[in-house]
């Protein structure tokens, strides 16, 4: 290692060491629970700050603001993704495609209820999808289900989408989205759409007590959910706190009983000796998402002197006690068409980035990233090696979601450090919107990307997928359109008391948890 090198470990293992120094001390090991789930009990569970800890409206149109988990136990899902990344019914019960490709009827669960009594049914679903779908609703799914013609009922327990053009993606496509969540039409009527998104009306597991938006969610146990089995829960209670080292604090003192998405090394290593670590199934990497049609970010040349100054290998092994995975391509091992690398990536040069600054006459560059704690370390961390390199970090600006989300429309950004990555690279949160031409998040315009991208989505079986995924990937290192730092490994840190959470899944299922006391 060389004289610089062992400078900015040693800067990166003093924020570390300040972080460590935070946390107080552990306490005495304890024993699992053990045993068949019981029913009863309640759990508060904490979210630190930032991103999804945030959620202005609960309402599913609303995307992009409340964490999925939230929606999923009030609302439930017509489809849930299960270990494995296979797609699995829960409130439906199964599919069938027409033989020309050009529709898909979806079949419901009959007799199942929403929380305030009324029907869940056909007419409901496709009042969703209708909602969902209707451009003036500014959905963030109306780009996923393009396709999408109309909607149609067949009866009480049948759902008939037709398609513009053969649609596969179709029923992966509801996962994570809104038309996932069906509200309760008679609510979302009588209520208006600004009441109903701070104490909407689902079928899910849980129904709203109280709703503190941004801060507390509480719920109770949804007395018609169609399965009699679940949730295990009385009550379910969320809360947003500042940051890991409160929320730790807060377990320890037994005011809550899980931690979500925690990251914070020195946290992690107390936890395992006091209470139950779950890990998260890692469907998302780390990236540098770089503006190419912004100055300075329109020259590959800064791209790349960005990407060879950044030694991301550093920083996992100081700043996440080497928790994640090296990553070259934005998809994660829990996820479909993970590739462990990709021919040319740029690994850390400092060198090679000096010579490009000075090719440049100089680099100042801004970075947007989010409210977690996590993302300004490394943030910090990746400004102390830029430097390192003769890149000036001029500002970083810590952004809510909604914010960004302007930035991003209005091309107002010039760097974004956040994750990137979903189940399906075709869905959501994914290469589609960070990359495609016409992707909310994207700070790229590339047809040749694009037409590679598509062939990833209407691929006729995985291996033509996994093949047109392996090319984009390529492309977009070749062009050095961001910088693979790391997969993103989170924990779920619980009282021993605590059942159910290691599920194999990107989410909790929190019908699926119990308390053995």
């Amino acid at each position: 290692m060389n004289r610089r090198r062992k400078g900015v470990v040693a800067a990166l293992v003093a924020t570390l060491a300040l972080a460590s120094a935070a946390c107080g001390s552990g306490g005495a090991p304890g024993a699992a629970a053990t045993g068949a789930p019981k029913r009863g009990g309640e759990l508060t569970v904490l979210v630190s700050e930032g991103g999804l800890a945030r959620w202005p409206t609960l309402d599913p149109v609303a995307s992009g603001v409340a964490n999925h988990e939230y929606r999923n136990a009030i609302f439930g899902q017509l489809f849930t993704q299960g270990p494995d990344n296979k797609i699995e019914p829960s409130l439906a019960t199964g599919y069938t495609f027409a033989s020309d490709q050009l529709s898909v009827t979806i079949t419901l669960r009959e007799g199942v209820r929403f929380s305030d009594g009324t029907p869940f049914n056909a007419a409901a679903v496709k009042a969703n999808l209708d909602r969902s779908l209707d451009p003036k609703n500014a959905c963030r799914c109306v780009p996923l289900f393009k396709p999408v013609q109309s909607v149609e009922t067949d009866g009480d327990s049948k759902v008939v989408l037709r398609f513009s053009r053969p649609f596969p993606l179709v029923i992966a496509s509801f996962v994570n989205e809104a038309p996932n969540w069906v509200p309760s039409p008679a609510a979302l009527q009588s209520m208006g759409a600004d009441a109903f998104g701070q104490k909407p009306v689902g079928a899910g597991p849980f129904a709203v007590v109280s709703n503190v938006a941004n801060q507390e969610l509480v719920l109770k146990r949804n007395e018609n959910y169609y399965d009699t089995s679940a949730p295990y829960l009385d009550k379910l209670t969320f809360k947003t706190i500042g940051s890991d080292q409160t929320a730790y604090a807060a377990l320890q003192s037994g005011s809550a009983d899980v931690l979500e998405g925690i990251t914070t090394v020195p946290l992690l290593t107390q936890a395992k000796q006091q209470f139950t670590l779950a890990p998260v199934a890692a469907v998302s990497v780390w990236q540098l998402q770089y503006n190419t049609l912004k100055a300075p970010l329109n020259d590959q040349r800064a791209r790349e002197a960005l990407s060879y100054a950044t030694d991301a290998d550093t920083i996992n092994k100081v700043l996440f006690g080497g928790l994640n995975e090296k990553a070259e391509t934005p998809t994660a091992p829990g996820g479909l068409f993970y590739q462990a690398g990709v021919d040319g990536y740029r690994g850390y040069d400092q060198a090679r980035a000096k010579e490009l600054v000075q090719q440049l006459g100089g680099l100042e560059v801004e970075i947007m990233l989010g409210g977690a704690q996590e993302e300004m370390q490394v943030a910090e961390a990746i400004k102390t090696m830029w430097a390192e390199a003769g890149i000036t970090v001029k500002a970083i600006n810590q952004e809510p979601l909604q914010t960004r989300n302007d930035n991003f429309a209005s091309n107002n950004w010039v760097l974004d450090f956040a994750f990137v990555g979903n189940y399906d690279p075709a869905l959501g949160l994914s290469i589609d919107r960070y990359f495609g031409s016409d992707g909310l998040n994207s700070g790229v315009k590339d047809p040749a990307l694009d037409a590679v991208l598509e062939r990833g989505r209407q691929g006729k079986d995985e291996a033509a997928r996994a093949a047109a995924y392996q090319e984009a990937f390529k492309i977009i290192n070749d062009k050095a359109y961001n910088k693979i730092l790391f997969t993103r490994q989170t924990f779920n840190v619980a009282a021993k008391t605590v059942q159910g959470l290691d599920q194999g899944v990107p989410w909790v299922a929190w019908e699926k948890v119990s308390r053995s006391s």
